[in-house]
């Protein structure tokens, strides 16, 4: 976690987006409820500001090649996560 929590905080000093990904929810021993409750946790103790912490949740299994918004919907693809990116975070500002 202690990475976890180095890479947020430098994405919230840069005002990114963030987009949770909890991977490895296969797994019979996931903690899904857990973890959840500890990346909230996290976030809190960073001072994140509050307009960051409606962050939208994704649910992986990264060796099976799937991720969801819900643990019920169907698990075919990380298409979900992709369109989060593109919904989510703002275009880069290029400069001319």
């Amino acid at each position: 976690m202690t990475q976890t929590k180095f890479v947020l905080r430098k994405a919230l000093e840069q005002e990114v987006r963030p987009l949770v990904v909890i991977n490895k929810v296969d797994r019979p021993t996931a903690r899904v409820p857990e973890v959840v409750n500890e990346i909230f946790e996290m976030f809190c103790d960073l001072n994140c500001p509050d307009h960051f912490l409606e962050y939208p949740v994704y649910y992986s299994s990264g060796r099976n090649g799937w991720a969801v918004e819900n643990l019920t919907d169907e698990k075919k693809s990380i298409e979900c996560i992709l369109k989060g990116i593109i919904k989510h975070v703002p275009q880069p500002k290029v400069s001319s």
